[in-house]
């Protein structure tokens, strides 16, 4: 632990000089998933192409066929170094069960650091028969605030 808080510190500490404290804002990111069709499975990955987003926690969408968070790297999340994460989650639920049409399956809790927009890149979603679905996916988010 007082490993992960000294480099955590560290990590801070070198972009210190590059960007100003009123930069850094904190914001939950929803990811939503919109497919025509019943899906029980899906994966994305969430990034920037600045290296200025530090992800911080993330938790379930709205589904209940999705009621528990995804599976991602959690150990890179504890450790403040995470600006790069793939996300994953299945379901078992009967069709009837599954979602369909626009459905917030995860919510990502990030850092930013500097005006940078985070980047989701929909990597596969499948309906129950394991069968790729077409879907797509975006992320829904308010700016976050800066501490002043």
């Amino acid at each position: 632990m007082r490993r992960a808080l000294i480099a955590l510190l560290a990590l801070m500490l070198g972009y210190a000089p590059a960007i100003a404290a009123d930069d850094v804002r904190f914001a939950a990111l929803d990811i939503v998933v919109d497919s025509r069709a019943p899906f029980a499975a899906w994966q994305a990955e969430l990034d920037d192409d600045t290296g200025n987003l530090v992800i911080v926690g993330v938790e379930n969408g709205d589904s209940a066929a999705f009621d528990k968070p995804p599976y991602y790297d959690l150990a890179a999340v504890d450790s403040g170094i995470a600006d790069r994460l793939i996300l994953a989650s299945y379901s078992l639920a009967a069709i009837d069960d599954l979602p369909q049409g626009p459905t917030r399956v995860a919510t990502v809790h990030v850092m930013i650091r500097g005006d940078i927009d985070p980047q989701l890149h929909l990597k596969i979603v499948a309906g129950p028969d394991g069968e790729t679905v077409d879907a797509n996916a975006r992320i829904e988010y308010d700016k976050g605030e800066t501490d002043d």
